[in-house]
């Protein structure tokens, strides 16, 4: 099962790249269509929308794959629902953190730069590829998607 989460954390990693991009290289079309009065929030919800509807058949492709693929080999999904719909849940999440990012920066590169700063901690705090051991370090983790993502995981396979 360790194996498939670290795949799809990378695959996660994508969805925020998507979304990392999506407000920042609208923003000269924003700032037009806000003088014909788009207001901000009709126009956060299509990204959220659209994002997620994205992000909810990504999920499921990637749980009938795990499913069909790994089935009674060496994964055995306990819960595949409560899997689907907690890869729903932290797929949502990481968008928000997308789009978060593209809000604050100014240009599409730089938000492609700052990407990989963003996502190597969420890596490494998860608790997959390594033990989180130190005690200040364990604190940092819990402010992280992955780590959330690592623990609800692992609380739905051990049900």
């Amino acid at each position: 099962m360790g194996g498939s989460l670290i795949i799809y954390f990378q695959w996660r990693g994508l969805g925020t790249q998507n979304a990392v991009r999506e407000i920042v290289s609208e923003s000269a079309i924003y700032k037009r269509e806000r003088m014909f009065n788009l207001h901000i929030f009709p126009y956060l919800y299509s990204k959220i929308t659209v994002l997620s509807f994205f992000s909810i058949i990504q999920s499921m492709v990637f749980m009938l794959i795990i499913t069909i693929r790994f089935s009674g080999d060496t994964v055995d999904i306990n819960d595949p629902i409560s899997m689907f719909l907690w890869m729903v849940f932290i797929s949502i999440a990481s968008i928000f953190l997308g789009l978060l990012l593209s809000s604050i920066v100014k240009n599409s590169e730089r938000a492609m730069t700052i990407l990989p700063l963003i996502l190597l901690p969420q890596i490494m705090l998860a608790g997959i590829i390594a033990k989180v051991n130190n005690g200040f370090v364990e604190l940092i983790s819990y402010f992280t998607i992955s780590r959330w993502g690592v623990e609800g995981f692992s609380i739905i396979q051990d049900r």
